[in-house]
C-alpha cells in the first residue's frame, strides 16, 4: 500500500469511533507524557530545594511557556492548513507550508528567547520578588532560553507526526522525551543536589535530544510530509498565524494572567501564596494537557474530512471529542474535591503549617469547580480551528484566556487571595457560556452552507 493510500485510509475510511480512539487516546497519552517532566521538575524542586526555589520556578515558568507558545502557534496553525490541503489532494502545497513552518518556528523562538535573556532580571524586579527568589528565577529562565530555538521543535513537530497518521509514533516520542527529561532531572537534582538552573538544564537537554530525533525522522523522506525549499508567501504566513492564533492566544494570555496573578499574590500573600498558586497551576497543566491531547489530536482527522466535505464524519468525531472531554474533566474534578490535601502534600511534602495547608487545600477545591465546565470551551475552540473557522476560535480563546480572567479578577478582588484562586472557576463558566453561543451560530451556518 502506498503512503498516500495509507494516509487516506486512516483519516477517510476508518470508522469515526475507532478513529477517535486511534487518534485521541495515543495523542492524550503522548501529551500527558510530554508534560510529566514539568510535573517531575516541580515535585523534585519543591521537595529538594524548598519553597523559595519552588516559588522562583513558578515565577519563571510562565515566561518560558510564552516562548514555547510561539512554537505551538506555528505548529498548530500550519497543521490545520496542511491537513486541509492534503484532504484536497494538494500534497506539494502541504509540503511547502510545512517547510515554511519549520523556519518560522526557529525564528519566533529565537527572537523571544533573546528578549527574555536580556530582560529577565527587570521582569522579576517589577513583579516585586525579593532578591533571592528573583535571582533563582532569572537563572531558571536563562537556561531554558539558551535551548529554546531547538526545544521549540519538540512541541511543534508533534502536530506533523499526527498529520502523517503516525499517532502511535507521536505517543512514543513524547514518552521518550518524558523519560529522558525525567532521567536528567533525577541525576542532576536527586543524584547531585545541584541548584535550580540544573533543573531547567536537565529538561532542556532531554527536549533538545527529542527535537533532533524528530528532525532526523522527517529528513529521511519516509513521512507523508517532506522538506522542500520554503516559499515565503504572505498568504501562507497569514494562514499559519491565523489558524494557530487561538491556541497561541490561549497560551499567551494564560501566561500573562499567570504573571499578573503572581504579581498580585506576591503583594497580598507573599511567597507562600505564589507557591500555592504554583501547585494549582501544575494540576491545571496536567488536566489541560489531557484535554488538548484528546481534542487537538483529532484536528488533522477533522480538518481532512472537512476538506473532503465529509460532514457526517466530522460530526461523529466531534461528538466523541465532546463526550470524552466531559467525562475526563468530571473525573478530575471529583478527585480534587475529595483529595485536595493529598495534592498539596504531593508537591511540598508534609512539613507545612496548618494555615498553609488550609489555604492550599481550599485553592485546589476552588480550581476543581472549574473542571466541571472548562472542557466545553476547549473542545469548541479545537473544533473551530480544525474546520478553518479561525476567527471564532481566536474570539473564544481571547475571551477565555484574557478578557474573562481580567473580569473575574476585578470582581473577586474583594475576597483577597481566595478570590484570586476562584478566578479560574468563574472564567471557565463564562467561557463555556460564550462557547455555547458561538457553537450554535456555527452549526446554523454550516447547515445553511449545504
Amino acid at each position: 500500500m502506498s503512503e498516500k493510500e495509507t494516509y487516506n485510509d486512516f483519516f477517510a475510511n476508518t470508522k469515526p469511533v475507532r478513529l477517535f480512539f486511534k487518534a485521541s487516546i495515543p495523542g492524550a497519552i503522548g501529551m500527558l507524557a510530554s508534560n510529566i517532566y514539568y510535573l517531575c521538575e516541580s515535585l523534585i524542586v519543591g521537595r529538594v530545594l524548598g519553597d523559595d526555589a519552588f516559588a522562583a520556578m513558578n515565577l519563571g515558568l510562565p515566561f518560558i511557556l510564552i516562548t514555547f507558545a510561539l512554537a505551538d502557534l506555528v505548529g498548530v496553525g500550519s497543521s490545520v492548513h496542511i491537513a486541509i490541503k492534503m484532504g484536497e489532494g494538494k500534497r506539494d502545497e502541504a509540503d511547502r507550508i510545512f517547510s515554511l513552518a519549520v523556519v518560522l518556528i526557529f525564528v519566533f523562538t529565537f527572537v523571544m528567547s533573546t528578549i527574555l535573556l536580556i530582560f529577565a532580571p527587570s521582569f522579576f524586579r517589577i513583579m516585586g520578588a525579593d532578591a533571592k527568589v528573583s535571582d533563582l528565577a532569572v537563572e531558571y529562565v536563562r537556561v531554558y532560553c539558551l535551548f529554546a530555538p531547538i526545544t521549540g521543535f519538540a512541541f511543534a513537530f508533534d502536530n506533523y507526526l499526527r498529520i502523517c497518521g503516525k499517532v502511535r509514533l507521536s505517543m512514543l516520542i513524547n514518552i521518550f522525551m518524558a523519560l529522558v527529561c525525567a532521567m536528567f532531572e533525577f541525576i542532576f537534582m536527586l543524584g547531585f543536589h545541584l541548584p535550580l538552573g540544573y533543573a531547567a538544564f536537565g529538561t532542556s537537554l532531554g527536549m533538545s535530544i527529542t527535537a533532533l530525533v524528530l528532525i532526523i525522522l522527517f529528513s529521511t523522506g519516509k513521512m507523508a510530509l517532506h522538506f522542500r525549499v520554503p516559499r515565503f508567501r504572505w498568504n501562507y504566513i497569514k494562514d499559519i498565524i491565523g489558524a494557530g492564533l487561538p491556541a497561541f492566544l490561549g497560551n499567551m494570555a494564560g501566561r500573562v494572567i499567570s504573571i499578573l496573578m503572581n504579581f498580585l499574590l506576591l503583594s497580598i500573600g507573599g511567597t507562600a501564596s505564589v507557591s500555592i498558586y504554583g501547585i494549582v497551576m501544575n494540576i491545571d497543566a496536567f488536566v489541560i494537557c489531557i484535554q488538548y491531547g484528546i481534542c487537538d489530536s483529532l484536528q488533522p482527522a477533522v480538518g481532512y474530512n472537512f476538506g473532503s466535505q465529509n460532514m457526517h464524519r466530522v460530526k461523529a468525531l466531534e461528538r466523541c471529542c465532546y463526550g470524552a472531554s466531559a467525562i475526563i474533566s468530571a473525573v478530575f474534578g471529583v478527585l480534587m474535591l475529595c483529595f485536595s490535601k493529598s495534592f498539596v502534600v504531593l508537591f511540598l511534602g508534609n512539613g507545612m503549617d496548618a494555615n498553609f495547608m488550609k489555604e492550599a487545600s481550599f485553592a485546589v477545591v476552588l480550581y476543581a469547580l472549574a473542571c466541571f465546565v472548562r472542557w466545553f470551551s476547549y473542545a469548541s475552540q479545537s473544533f473551530f480551528s480544525a474546520i478553518g473557522y479561525s476567527r471564532l476560535a481566536v474570539f473564544l480563546s481571547g475571551f477565555g484566556a484574557f478578557v474573562f480572567p481580567l473580569i473575574s479578577i476585578l470582581l473577586l478582588w474583594p475576597l483577597s487571595v481566595n478570590g484570586l484562586y476562584l478566578n479560574t472557576a468563574l472564567t471557565s463558566l463564562l467561557s463555556a457560556m460564550l462557547a455555547i453561543v458561538l457553537l450554535g451560530k456555527t452549526i446554523r451556518s454550516l447547515k445553511q452552507a449545504k
